[in-house]
């Protein structure tokens, strides 16, 4: 039992650690390996050579600027309203090339006052521009959308083809960016990686040094009359439901995770099946759980596959557990919350068929 019991937890761990494994590289790849640029800190823009430009983390000064050459807006769908979320100018770089620059909304006012300051000092009305601001972000290719009013705006401005060809180059410095989001998404994205490698590395050894079986043996412990060997012959003899669940004469043992649990049946006063469908982010998830009750009211519940290994758990009870009230509906529940004596003799007075013709009124 212990062996066969081991097998599984070491199966569920292993799981879980190549999940959180993969985690952790699609957040790397999704970041660009962002944290990683974070851990060495960004490098001085003028001394990165053109051809390296890609995905480099770097600071520098923004005090020269050409003006926007494109807007990014947000849309409210209910008023329709469109605002403004960052801008992008054109900027001077090493007095040899000109670059794009991604500045977010609440540093737009101080960026115009650059462009203004910049025309001024041109037309000769200021001798210096005393306005700068500090940039630290990523180099990224322009996407053709961002390529195409770049050039259309250095067009407009005056520059030939010839000239554009030779002094635009087709990358934005990203404001506040690490890798391919913004800094905070992707400080927070690590974050969930690390705690999901802690997870991966807690389940493991949950699973090799042997805490899946504490529950089961911390209650063979407290019941001095039962012996390990009766769980034993029971687990052996019990139905195997799931590839997690057995359920026994006695007993049911299964799996929550990595870690086993026991049940004594007669125990048991109520067992349903439970469906819940949850929607968040416009993700779908469907957890599936038959929800069991004992005699004190305590509330347990086994997470189950498919509906099919719920009805199949259900009728192992229905079948070998007389005492246990199988089903759901709303008067079973109020009886079991208002009436909790009249509910426990249900079952005998039903010969446990309380809900067996109502299976398909279970509650989701």
């Amino acid at each position: 039992m212990l062996l066969e019991l081991k097998k599984k937890a070491i199966k569920v761990a292993a799981i879980r650690a190549l999940i959180c494994i993969g985690i952790v590289i699609g957040v790397l790849l999704y970041t660009s390996f962002g944290i990683l640029n974070k851990m060495q800190g960004p490098v001085d823009l003028e001394s990165i050579n053109i051809h390296d430009y890609k995905n480099q983390h770097v600071k520098t000064e923004m005090n020269l600027s050409l003006g926007v050459f494109m807007e990014e807006f947000s849309k409210n769908t209910k008023t329709n309203k469109e605002t403004v979320t960052s801008n992008y100018y054109i900027i001077p770089v090493n007095n040899e090339v000109l670059i794009g620059i991604s500045i977010p909304k609440d540093e737009i006012e101080t960026a115009d006052m650059i462009v203004e300051e910049t025309y001024d000092f041109f037309d000769g009305h200021i001798n210096a521009i005393s306005t700068s601001l500090e940039i630290k972000g990523m180099l990224a290719p322009m996407k053709d959308e961002e390529w195409k009013y770049f050039v259309r705006t250095l067009e407009n401005m005056g520059y030939r083809t010839e000239e554009i060809n030779e002094i635009a180059v087709p990358y934005v410095l990203k404001q506040g960016y690490l890798g391919t989001t913004r800094e905070n998404i992707t400080v927070a994205l690590t974050i969930i990686s690390l705690l999901a490698i802690l997870f991966a590395i807690y389940s493991l050894i949950m699973a090799f040094s042997g805490a899946y079986q504490k529950g089961l043996m911390k209650y063979i412990d407290k019941n001095e009359s039962v012996a390990k060997e009766q769980v034993e012959v029971d687990f052996r003899e019990a139905e195997y439901i799931d590839k997690r669940v057995w359920v026994g004469q006695r007993w049911t043992i299964y799996l929550a995770g990595a870690t086993a649990k026991i049940i004594e049946n007669q125990e048991i006063v109520w067992a349903y099946y439970k469906e819940e469908t949850r929607v968040k982010n416009g993700a779908t998830t469907v957890f599936r759980n038959i929800i069991l009750y004992n005699k004190e009211k305590d509330m347990s519940d086994i997470k189950v596959l498919s509906e099919q290994s719920g009805h199949k758990i259900l009728e192992v009870y229905k079948t070998n557990q007389k005492h246990i009230v199988c089903g759901y509906n709303k008067e079973l529940e109020q009886c079991f919350r208002k009436d909790y004596d009249k509910f426990l003799t249900l079952a005998s007075e039903n010969d446990n068929d309380t809900e067996a013709d109502r299976i398909d009124e279970m509650y989701s």
